[in-house]
């Protein structure tokens, strides 16, 4: 008799446990070796890709035999599938068994779902006031049909009131077909005239189910989630906001706060220490350096430096050139978005001012600004792709300084 059982622990059912992708092997032993028998292994099922196999035994020979089969990994999340072997004498051998079925266990994962802001912070006067959010979703099997629910709210200690905003609050449905791996949500907001703080608000997943055109499914997938929400800041500009009195000869420099991107190689400038706040709470990418040099109040003889976000490297351009401005906008909008005034500096030497250098990345398309003479030494001698593009624009070095000449 040639006894066929499968080479594998069994579990508690008595099936040895199979996933999708492995191997599935027998063992044929002999109970009388002096006899010439054979086996053919036949799968039944085309999760078993191996052709069928034949085991000879001939008297003398070996008395235990193995063959393995391989079967197939499908990438498609599903219920555990079955695969079936039948198995046929050959030679008059007589065997324990001529046909095994189990299960084959899948192992492959519904997408997983996160949600993320393109820009944390937007000046309130920006000229595209509209916040973009992407849900994404990545996995094995991307067959299958998604629906997101995202809740767009309030949140924070400065909270976004449903005025400030032109999309209503509440909850939108993203649904990705087939295939389909990003989605974009747009929260539209408005400019007003009233002085106040950074006001948030939030863009959370509060559910994320599959179905499947093609699988059935007795109960609803509920899709893994590893960045649920979103947080996002209206950056208050309204002209009062940084006024200062007439009589106030020398209002105190503002400072202005460095960051590194660790995933875009650039740096980012804020004189707003809401929206400071605001990336080192949410946004781990950005490294903060401290204070990268100081910028002025609004008032006479402040010039404005304009602030741009380059939507191809997702980085920020600052000019006080209302000419450069202008022909950004003009030339350039595809790419840049006009957010507004940044901060208020000097275009022109002053006492108490120092320049800050300017820099165009020729390899990454950004800018850089320093107000250090090493700095700016050291970033022409080592980094070639760094094309120095002269002084920028000038912020005080001192608590007195002379805007006016």
């Amino acid at each position: 008799m040639l006894t066929i059982t499968p080479n594998r622990p069994s579990d508690w059912n008595g099936y040895p446990r199979i996933e999708e992708g492995q191997e599935i092997q027998w063992r044929i032993e002999s109970s009388d070796p002096s006899l010439n028998e054979s086996v053919l292994i036949t799968p039944n099922t085309p999760n078993v890709i191996t052709a069928e196999q034949t085991v000879n035994f001939v008297a003398g020979g070996d008395r235990v035999q193995f063959r393995t089969f391989a079967t197939a990994d499908d990438k498609v999340y599903e219920p555990n599938d079955w695969y079936s072997f039948s198995f046929a004498p050959i030679n008059n051998a007589v065997l324990n068994t001529s046909f095994y079925s189990g299960p084959l266990i899948n192992n492959d994962s519904l997408p997983v779902v996160a949600i993320n802001a393109q820009e944390a912070t937007i000046l309130e006067n920006a000229a595209d006031r509209v916040f973009r959010f992407v849900v994404e979703r990545v996995g094995d099997d991307l067959s299958v049909v998604t629906n997101v629910e995202v809740r767009i709210g309030p949140t924070g200690t400065t909270p976004t009131d449903q005025a400030d905003l032109a999309t209503q609050f509440g909850t939108q449905v993203v649904r990705f077909a087939p295939n389909e791996t990003s989605k974009a949500i747009e929260v539209r907001f408005n400019n007003d005239t009233a002085v106040e703080a950074a006001e948030t608000f939030e863009a959370q997943i509060t559910s994320a189910t599959s179905t499947s055109p093609t699988q059935f499914w007795s109960d609803t997938q509920y899709n893994p989630v590893n960045k649920y929400s979103a947080t996002v800041a209206i950056l208050n500009d309204d002209p009062n906001s940084l006024s200062v009195k007439p009589d106030d000869p020398d209002p105190a420099p503002i400072p202005v706060h460095r960051f590194y991107n660790a995933v875009t190689n650039a740096h980012f400038f804020t004189a707003s220490a809401a929206e400071r706040d605001i990336i080192q709470n949410t946004l781990p990418d950005y490294r903060y350096e401290g204070v990268g040099f100081q910028a002025v109040p609004e008032q006479e003889g402040a010039d404005p430096l304009y602030r741009f976000f380059n939507t191809q490297t997702n980085t920020h351009f600052f000019t006080p050139s209302a000419a450069e401005r202008d022909s950004v906008i003009a030339n350039l909008s595809s790419i840049y978005n006009y957010e507004g005034i940044g901060f208020y500096a000097s275009d022109k030497d002053g006492g108490g001012l120092t320049e800050v250098y300017r820099f165009y990345n020729t390899a990454t398309g950004v800018h850089f600004y320093t107000p250090s003479v090493l700095e700016r030494n050291t970033v022409q001698q080592t980094l070639p792709t760094y094309s120095y593009e002269g002084v920028g624009f000038y912020v005080p070095d001192s608590p007195s300084y002379d805007l006016l000449g």
